[in-house]
């Protein structure tokens, strides 16, 4: 009787946990209220709702599991023995954050992030408890990766006719024409819809590099070049950080064999097609405009040599199969690495440059990148400069160790600058590790950084793991875009439900291995 109400409860666990998923990745997504006036308080609402629900539900089935479990102290026991270095990671931000929130001068702001992004302790809290329920009871992990990437298919294309200039639902009847190139779809805010693509498109990249039937590469073709789309029409450069980064990844992966590396192409003629092919569509439709790395990308002749190159290389590895094979492909590996190494150097050499030493020499459209100034990155250099220097000037020792209050950005620049009014304009960072600094203070910023650099490093040591490449080109990604990036009830809330699958997937493969080795012991012992 016993075993037969805990099997049950276990298994509803299990049923709750994935339609929370399926909600999340469905319904969430597709949820707005009021078009885009309200969008961040209004998935906010979804979330929270869905999570406290789900939270509830599931913590009335585990009572139950425990008052009819034999032993139930042992059992917590053993969990407690089970977290994972990014389980007390993610303790550990919750604690840090909660310090923050109770030290703060504006403890309600900080408690429900009621200024700005709505990412306040609660906020936290909802991650938190998402991410231990989910890890935990997670299951048919490739139907949701694909339940999400439908969904994700659906808003790319509804923000591609929005760019467009087609308006299906009325989103944009009431918003300003000087505002409007600033939505698109259901996500709102371009910045926010481009980070739901450097969530996204990693997977669909990753799922086709590693796809053997036919028609379902086919499928995730298509689904990558509306992933590329989407990431141009947002033109956000964040997003093109993160894109970099998971393919540089993907690029180094794929040299180590003809066939990764004939497929690791065949993507690239899919990216490249897409700026031409929205380069055709402008010629047609002069709604769609563009202007920096999306203009370039779109209107440059460049890429039509790349087209011409890519083209070359995948015919000389299909027809020459022999001789593809025998490349030295581990020597190519060392000299990617050395290459993509020394071009974020000499990057960050040019900033430095361009910034401190030579100031004056015209770099035309360049200046927006390579020269640091207020003006920088559309104002972000202004926000940069001013809440790093009241971080090491202003703030107290407690505040520099806990911040001075979570979503208090609107707060903390108000304090700072002699004329609050022009603070009125950011509530953000527009930098996430900034973002977590002042306002989390030090330790919230390490206790961040160490749930996702934990999570990458048992990644990488258990990289021949199902869909742990794919994780970790998710990770790159968002840890780029994450420079220029803002944390938000929008896309953060389906970070965290990734990180949550990937701790699930980590967590059931040590379990495995510890079955392994507990019945290699056991013959041993027989013997």
């Amino acid at each position: 009787m016993q075993v037969a109400i805990c099997s049950k409860m276990k298994k509803s666990v299990k049923a709750l946990t994935f339609i929370y998923c399926i909600l999340m990745f469905t319904f969430f997504l597709f949820y707005i209220e009021n078009t885009y006036f309200n969008i961040t308080a209004a998935k906010y609402r979804c979330f929270s709702t869905l999570t406290f629900v789900y939270a509830a539900a599931s913590i009335i089935c585990g009572s139950v599991y425990l008052f009819f479990h034999s032993a139930p102290q042992k059992m917590i026991k053993n969990f407690v023995k089970s977290l994972s270095s990014t389980d007390w990671s993610m303790l550990i931000l919750l604690m840090s954050n909660t310090i923050t929130t109770i030290s703060s001068e504006n403890l309600q702001a900080s408690l429900l992030g009621s200024w700005g992004r709505s990412a306040g302790l609660n906020f936290t809290v909802l991650l938190c408890v998402m991410y231990f329920l989910v890890s935990r009871t997670l299951s048919h992990m490739r139907i949701l990766l694909h339940v999400f990437l439908g969904s994700c298919f659906l808003v790319g294309t509804l923000g591609l006719w929005n760019a467009l200039g087609y308006d299906p639902f009325h989103f944009f009847e009431f918003v300003n024409v000087t505002e409007i190139h600033c939505f698109l779809s259901t996500i709102g805010n371009i910045t926010f819809f481009a980070h739901l693509f450097c969530l996204s498109l990693p997977l669909a990249v990753g799922l086709f590099l590693k796809e053997k039937h036919r028609k379902k590469s086919i499928g995730y073709a298509g689904w990558c070049w509306l992933g590329f789309t989407a990431i141009i029409i947002s033109n956000i450069d964040g997003a093109y950080l993160g894109t970099a980064a998971f393919t540089a990844y993907y690029l180094w992966q794929s040299c180590t064999s003809c066939e990764k590396l004939k497929k690791f192409l065949v993507i690239c003629l899919i990216a490249l097609s897409s700026f031409k092919l929205l380069a055709a569509i402008i010629f047609f439709n002069d709604y769609l405009t563009f202007d920096g790395i999306s203009e370039m990308l779109v209107h440059s002749s460049f890429i039509w040599i790349l087209i011409g190159m890519v083209t070359m290389l995948l015919l000389f590895l299909n027809y020459f199969p022999e001789k593809a094979e025998s490349l030295p492909y581990h020597k190519i590996r060392t000299g990617l690495f050395i290459a993509m190494t020394s071009v974020v150097i000499l990057l960050l050499l040019s900033i430095v440059y361009f910034t401190w030493i030579d100031t004056r020499s015209s770099l035309n459209g360049w200046e927006n990148y390579l020269r640091f100034n207020n003006s920088w990155g559309h104002e972000r250099g202004y926000v940069w400069k001013t809440l790093s220097s009241g971080f090491l000037n202003s703030y107290s020792f407690t505040e520099q160790l806990f911040g001075k209050g979570l979503d208090c950005t609107r707060l903390i620049l108000a304090s700072i600058i002699d004329h609050p009014a022009t603070a009125i304009y950011f509530d953000h960072a527009h930098n996430e590790y900034l973002q977590y600094l002042v306002t989390s203070g030090i330790v919230g910023l390490l206790a961040y950084l160490s749930i996702w650099g934990s999570c990458l490093i048992r990644l990488i040591k258990k990289h021949r793991v199902p869909y742990a490449s794919i994780f970790i080109a998710v990770l790159l990604a968002h840890g780029a875009q994450a420079l220029t990036g803002l944390n938000q009830p929008i896309t953060t809330p389906l970070l965290f439900l990734l990180l949550a699958m990937t701790e699930n997937m980590l967590t059931d493969v040590d379990k495995c291995s510890q079955t392994h080795k507990n019945e290699n012991r056991k013959s041993d012992c027989s013997c």
